[in-house]
């Protein structure tokens, strides 16, 4: 048994579609009616102070990177530099983020503040970091 937000059920459903899985799962979402109260209680089974902080320590980190990075870009060997260790930073936390919705969530939520500078690092180093990486890799050929 897998339990995750209804909000990702389509993108799941297309997955397993895609890989050949459907045939052996079900979908299907419900409503929590009875025995608590289910913020309290999504605070139970997910550590979401940790990942507050995770979120928290990312920002901290590269929130500088992306203001340092030049309007005409970062120079490939340093994007690499950059890019690298940020992207294995990252990696990590959609894993652990349940992906619930906002009212669900604890007040300061930092998640979507953290998926933001994500998205503007990675539009901002990974062409760079790229390109840097074929010139190793064809050079050392």
């Amino acid at each position: 048994i897998w339990i995750a937000p209804a909000t990702l059920a389509a993108e799941t459903r297309r997955t397993l579609e895609r890989r050949g899985l459907s045939a052996y799962v079900e979908i299907f979402t419900g409503r929590h009616f009875a025995f608590g109260e289910l913020r309290a209680k999504i605070r139970g089974w997910w550590d979401l102070d940790e990942l507050t902080g995770l979120y928290g320590d990312f920002l901290r980190r590269y929130r500088p990177v992306l203001e340092r990075v030049p309007a005409n870009g970062m120079a490939p060997l340093d994007a690499y530099r950059t890019y690298i260790p940020m992207l294995t930073q990252w990696r990590r936390l959609p894993y652990r983020d349940p992906g619930l919705p906002l009212r669900l969530l604890p007040p300061g939520w930092n998640g979507e503040t953290a998926c933001v500078l994500f998205d503007d690092l990675n539009r901002a180093l990974s062409a760079p970091a790229r390109e840097h990486a074929m010139d190793v890799i064809h050079s050392a050929g």
